[in-house]
């Protein structure tokens, strides 16, 4: 009897033994899930705070460069007045410098204002150096001013990214380092004046390829257009360890192959410029760059080539 007691006692004692290193290889993983969440919230917060750091530098190099800018022209205008009529010529060139500058960027202004459709709210946004940088080349026809417009676009949701990728670290911030999936996630950490209506959920069957093993996660917010169906650009921004932020360019090729077929057709016709768009489909020569053209976007484009803005020769 003592003998199948101890057997017993012995099965017993070995089976609470067995419990006892089971709750501990559970205590174990359970631990190493842990230390697992934990390294990876430290990984994010790493990734957040170096996104931070970017955007901060970023926007203190804008800041340089739009008072570097205006320093530029404070002094050039100092300069004006200090010469006064001691060397006219000098003088006079430099004050028409100065001043088609601010021309330039005064049509393109007024042009928005006459085409709210080309504008953004973003606009906001610009430093002084992107409006010198959008209008520094010829002046003279709808495309050129679109073609500005465009530029200002792109140069505007330079700034609307950094905005988007402070709320998704934010957010993310907010949430134990989970990174946002949607949209509607992150509309509560953007500035109040921020146009929400501009920017919209990416359906997974537009995700841009990606490389295997990015870690870019998913793609949660896009800009809405095209503003513009022939100079355009667009965003997208991911929300994962790595944020990715892929920017559509503004896509030439359409507008400079029909300058160019504006081009054959006045060397082939004695000069003598096309009145129609129909007068010039014939020397289009369609490639990669030239694919989506047809016959409504290249009217759209030769009317633009061919209208020459009010105030410009």
């Amino acid at each position: 009897m003592k003998k199948h007691l101890k057997i017993i006692f012995s099965a017993f004692i070995f089976l609470i033994l067995i419990g006892l290193v089971i709750k501990l290889r559970f205590d174990i993983i359970g631990n190493e899930k842990a230390m697992n969440g934990l390294k990876s919230a430290r990984n994010q917060a790493l990734s957040n705070l170096e996104s931070s750091k970017n955007e901060g530098i970023k926007l203190q190099r804008a800041l340089r460069q739009s008072n570097e800018l205006l320093k530029s022209l404070e002094d050039g205008l100092a300069k004006l007045e200090q010469d006064g009529d001691a060397d006219e010529g000098n003088t006079e060139e430099e004050e028409n410098t100065l001043t088609g500058w601010f021309d330039k960027i005064e049509k393109v202004r007024d042009f928005i204002k006459n085409n709210p459709k080309y504008a953004i709210p973003e606009f906001k946004y610009l430093i002084a150096q992107q409006w010198l940088s959008a209008t520094g080349g010829k002046m003279e026809t709808e495309a050129d001013y679109r073609i500005s417009a465009a530029w200002l676009r792109l140069f505007a949701l330079g700034h609307a990214s950094g905005l988007l990728g402070r709320a998704i670290s934010d957010f993310s911030r907010a949430h134990d380092g989970n990174p946002p999936q949607s949209y509607a996630d992150i509309q509560q950490y953007l500035p109040e004046d921020f146009d929400r209506s501009r920017y919209t959920d990416v359906p997974p069957d537009e995700y841009p390829p990606t490389p295997p093993g990015s870690n870019y996660g998913t793609w949660i917010v896009k800009s809405v257009g095209p503003v513009d169906p022939v100079w355009d650009s667009g965003l997208l921004i991911s929300a994962g360890p790595r944020r990715a932020t892929q920017v559509t360019p503004i896509d030439w090729g359409p507008g400079e192959a029909v300058n160019d077929t504006i081009k054959k057709y006045k060397n082939k016709n004695d000069d003598n410029a096309p009145t129609n768009s129909s007068q010039i489909t014939e020397y289009i020569r369609y490639n990669d760059a030239t694919k989506e053209l047809n016959a409504t976007n290249i009217d759209d484009i030769f009317k633009s080539i061919m209208t020459p803005v009010q105030g410009n020769p």
